[in-house]
């Protein structure tokens, strides 16, 4: 036979009897069976929001010790009610419970009358021994959480912007009214009919006049609380593109940094506007911000190799409207100086033209020279062109006067980068032949002794002479003459 708890074996006499007709009370008395008492009760958060679940925990004792009971919990309001049995040892309850919604409608919250029921036993028979606890639970109502959705926030004058309005809200039994306002002074949207729809489309509608505007849209529910939502809409006047654009580069050597500058208009006084550069050798475009108000620009950009490029600028306003122009470029190869001259000089008598020969090398092939010769003789300085791949000249120079000069020359590029170096140049004496010889000899007799005078005329004061005499008889005499 099975074994019957206490409190069910209670229950079970008192029913019994009770239909005898005896006293319920007396008979529970008599039996001696404990009502549980519940010791905490706690309603998690409190108060709460419609649509959020809350946690009802509960601690009880029984001085029956371990047994069987049975919770029944009234929520206030029309909520059903919960019912669930707690085993045998067990001394604690936990319930979880949404409030769907604040109850009745056009309060901003309402409080509910919680009462929680404990019985001895299985099930919630009116007749086990049982107890009771109530604690206020508070509900608030939540506004509707609105958008408002547009299909731009930014157009110019005359163009439209179709929009969305929708909304949530955790009340679910809720029945809302909403508005919409395209804030430029067309009328204002209502559904005055409470409905539980919550989106709501809008045709596309035109701003003519440029602007702030801010499209509203609200949602207010059954319970007195409304959503609101502002979305800006920036109507910009109708652009006129920039125009006009003049561009110039400066002519740079490779490695060197080229500046580009541009100007260009614009009626529209208030636009700002950005310049895209594309060099034209394959490098990363240029971004240029330019600022308000101004018209002009400017951009650098160093080019790595000599040749000729075409550089592309596109100015556009903040609608993206713009203009684009060309400029093209020569960059030049770096220059290389002149180098390794030598020089030559032919010596040569006074009088006589001397011939000067250089030669230099220069890795720049397509580069034509100019040569500065000074002769060291306070004469003119002679200029000799050189053409581009001759790496040599010469040039040629009369010294009136016998010496030792020194010869300078100067090679130059067309980037005006030169080599120096010199020379000298032995100018020799040129020789006068002696003239104007005149003899006289005395008169001698035959065995006697001749003698012969001679005087002659020698520009060069300084040459030394020699006299050979042929005396006719086979014994030639020759004398030699010092300077002077």
């Amino acid at each position: 036979m099975k074994a019957l708890s206490r409190a069910a074996l209670v229950g079970t006499l008192a029913t019994a009897l009770a239909g005898l007709g005896f006293p319920l009370a007396s008979l529970t008395a008599l039996a001696g069976s404990a009502a549980p008492v519940i010791t905490n009760l706690t309603l998690t958060p409190n108060p709460s929001n419609e649509g959020q679940q809350v946690a009802l925990h509960g601690d009880f004792t029984d001085a029956d010790g371990p047994e069987e009971h049975f919770l029944v919990v009234s929520w206030g309001g029309q909520l059903a009610l919960t019912q669930q049995s707690i085993p045998a040892g067990s001394f604690s309850f936990d319930v979880l419970k949404v409030y769907p919604d604040d109850r009745p409608t056009n309060t901003p919250f309402d409080t509910y009358n919680v009462v929680v029921t404990l019985y001895d036993g299985s099930s919630p028979t009116p007749s086990m021994p049982n107890t009771f606890q109530s604690l206020q639970h508070t509900v608030n109502d939540v506004a509707p959480d609105v958008h408002v959705d547009l299909s731009q926030t930014t157009i110019m004058a005359g163009d439209s912007v179709s929009a969305t309005l929708w909304f949530t809200d955790p009340g679910v039994p809720d029945v809302f009214t909403e508005t919409f306002d395209w804030g430029d002074g067309s009328p204002l949207w209502t559904q005055t009919t409470p409905s539980q729809v919550k989106s709501y489309s809008f045709a596309a509608h035109t701003f003519t006049i440029p602007g702030t505007y801010f499209v509203t849209g609200t949602a207010r529910d059954d319970d007195t609380l409304t959503g609101t939502k502002q979305v800006r809409l920036t109507v910009s006047a109708t652009n006129t593109p920039p125009s006009a654009l003049l561009l110039s580069v400066t002519s740079v050597v490779e490695g060197d940094q080229a500046t580009l500058t541009g100007s260009f208009t614009d009626p529209d006084v208030n636009d700002t506007h950005s310049v895209l550069v594309s060099w034209g050798d394959a490098s990363t475009d240029s971004n240029v911000a330019v600022d308000p108000g101004l018209r002009t620009f400017s951009a650098m950009h160093t080019y790595v190799l000599h040749g000729d490029y075409v550089l592309t600028a596109k100015v556009s306003d903040a609608a993206t409207a713009s203009t684009s122009n060309t400029v093209s470029l020569t960059v030049l190869p770096r220059n290389h100086p002149p180098i390794d001259l030598l020089l030559s000089a032919t010596t040569v008598l006074e009088g006589d033209q001397t011939t000067l020969s250089g030669s230099f090398s220069d890795p720049d092939k397509s580069d034509t020279h100019s040569v500065l010769v000074k002769w060291g003789d306070a004469s003119t300085d002679s200029n000799v062109s050189v053409a581009a791949g001759t790496l040599m000249f010469s040039a040629t120079h009369t010294y009136p006067k016998n010496g030792s000069y020194t010869v300078a020359a100067t090679v130059t590029d067309p980037a005006n980068e030169a080599v120096t170096n010199t020379t000298d140049v032995t100018v020799l004496v040129r020789n006068h032949a002696p003239a104007d010889l005149v003899l006289t000899a005395d008169g001698i007799v035959a065995g006697g002794t001749a003698t012969l005078n001679g005087t002659f005329t020698d520009a060069d004061a300084n040459d030394t002479h020699t006299v050979a005499i042929d005396w006719s008889d086979g014994s030639p005499t020759m004398l030699t003459l010092d300077a002077g």
